[in-house]
């Protein structure tokens, strides 16, 4: 496989600076949702629906009162990647002086819950089971300190395929703030990854490198079972590309600027690279 992008971030810079944290200061917090349609034709759509799935009907209930802990389940993900700072204070820009400082809009256009009833015998006996579903979405406007201008919008949409076997609405929210987490989390760390080279082979057995030394360690944020991919760098007309041939997992930290990686994959490329002298990089997964 092979990638044509800018890696002047992995080739060019220490690697302090290639993994500089990006601060971020919450700008705006704005709940968008509109209210709850209870006019007739929408709660007749809602019953023929449930007719032609067999469910009963319930409407759609909206959780204003969740705004906050929509903001702090976003904080929450972003202050858990690799490389992403969250600044304290809201509506503040104190102390982003840094050349990748940027300022957040957050944007909850949904918070709500979604509930059926079914039948189900328990004991012997039919009773009737209320279940309830959390539904989140939200937007992230990223944006430049100094011009202002938005640099990038991701949405999170949290949403089950079916519903969930959650006995209250809280419950149904709660699981959908971690799943928000979790995803907030997943987007940042693969958009500010963490990078490395391989600075030394370890233990390897005929053409196969097993381990490896990697110059990044607890200083940059490394820890144990860290994922890696492997990639050489090359010039494709003109352009720096990489090509990914292998990967890799922490087994051990040992220092600020080290650790020790098992080879997961690719270990005849990673050694025949390393023999022939080629720029070997690595770029986290995780």
């Amino acid at each position: 496989m092979l990638t044509v992008a800018l890696m002047s971030a992995v080739t060019s810079y220490s690697q302090k600076e290639r993994n500089k944290p990006l601060q971020v200061v919450v700008n705006d917090v704005r709940y968008t949702q509109k209210e709850q349609d209870t006019s007739l034709g929408s709660v007749l759509g809602g019953i023929a629906q449930a007719v032609a799935t067999g469910r009963d009907y319930q409407s759609v209930t909206r959780h204003a009162d969740y705004k906050d802990a929509v903001l702090n389940a976003v904080v929450s993900g972003m202050t858990k990647t690799h490389r992403v700072r969250v600044v304290d204070g809201i509506n503040s820009t104190d102390g982003l002086t840094q050349e990748h400082d940027v300022m957040m809009d957050v944007i909850i256009s949904n918070i709500s819950t979604t509930s059926h009833s079914q039948a189900e015998t328990i004991k012997d006996k039919k009773v009737t089971k209320t279940y309830y579903k959390g539904m989140i979405d939200a937007t992230l406007h990223v944006k430049d300190v100094a011009a202002g201008e938005i640099l990038y919008s991701p949405t999170f949409r949290v949403a089950g395929t079916e519903y969930e076997k959650h006995t209250s609405t809280e419950e149904a929210l709660s699981s959908a703030l971690t799943i928000l987490r979790v995803k907030v989390r997943n987007y940042f760390n693969k958009k500010y990854p963490l990078y490395a080279k391989i600075i030394e082979g370890a233990t390897a057995k005929k053409d196969k490198q097993k381990e490896v030394y990697i110059d990044l360690g607890s200083e940059s944020g490394s820890y144990k079972d860290l994922h890696f991919a492997v990639y050489i760098i090359k010039t494709v007309g003109g352009k720096e590309a990489r090509e990914q041939i292998g990967k890799l997992k922490v087994t051990e930290v040992q220092g600020e600027d080290v650790s020790l990686c098992k080879v997961q994959s690719g270990g005849k490329d990673i050694k025949a690279a390393m023999d022939a002298g080629k720029n070997v990089v690595v770029v986290t997964t995780d």
